[in-house]
């Protein structure tokens, strides 16, 4: 009588050890896909620019069997402007463009955004709906800042555009902001406490 209950007890150790592995594994299978759901590669990627009164011009991305198109549009006409090929690690896409001189592009997956990692700004962004921070963006060809303020507005510089300043309000991951010349803006995305406006979104 002694032996069977030593035996049962070890059958239902073995169980629930075997029942606590299997829970385990498809805890770790569920955070796996979850993970891969919202960082993975979308087919299509675009990027809309108001232009005023005239048609937006959109930009967009295009990704199919390692091989990558970028195209423009502007109203009903579109061309392309790049295409090569494409490799995916982790949550990082890297674009090599065809030709003779061959030109990289490297792009950051955040759920359904693409960002373009060489026009991430510098500077933290502090969490929490208004802050106090500045953040700056320089390249050969350009050079921003956008200066928030603890009361909610802002005054964003370019090499480009000059100088508008305005309010802004924080929604979740993004920074909308509201010049007060009427000027249209690309509203900022937040990403580890960084800006950046050159993202795509997923079609």
């Amino acid at each position: 009588m002694g032996r069977d209950s030593s035996k049962k007890k070890i059958i239902v150790g073995v169980v629930i050890a075997i029942l606590f592995v299997f829970i385990a594994i498809v805890t770790i299978v569920v955070l796996c896909v979850s993970k891969n759901t919202s960082d993975e590669l979308k087919s299509t990627y675009l990027m809309e620019i108001q232009s005023g009164d005239s048609d937006s011009t959109i930009f967009r991305y295009i990704f199919e069997d390692g091989n990558y198109t970028e195209m423009i549009g502007v109203g009903d006409k579109e061309y392309q402007l790049d295409s090569g090929s494409y490799t995916v690690k982790d949550d990082e896409v890297v674009c090599v463009s065809a030709g003779e001189n061959p030109r990289t592009e490297s792009f950051v997956i955040s759920g359904e955004y693409l960002l373009a990692k060489d026009y991430i700004y510098e500077g933290v962004v502090p969490e929490g709906k208004t802050f106090s921070t500045e953040c700056t963006f320089a390249s050969d060809t350009s050079n921003s800042s956008v200066v928030f303020s603890e009361d909610g507005t802002f005054v964003y510089t370019s090499s480009s555009t000059g100088t508008v300043s305005g309010t802004y309000e924080r929604k979740g991951d993004f920074i909308n902001l509201n010049a007060s010349n009427g000027a249209s803006l690309i509203d900022f995305i937040v990403w580890n406490n960084r800006i950046t406006n050159a993202y795509y979104i997923a079609e």
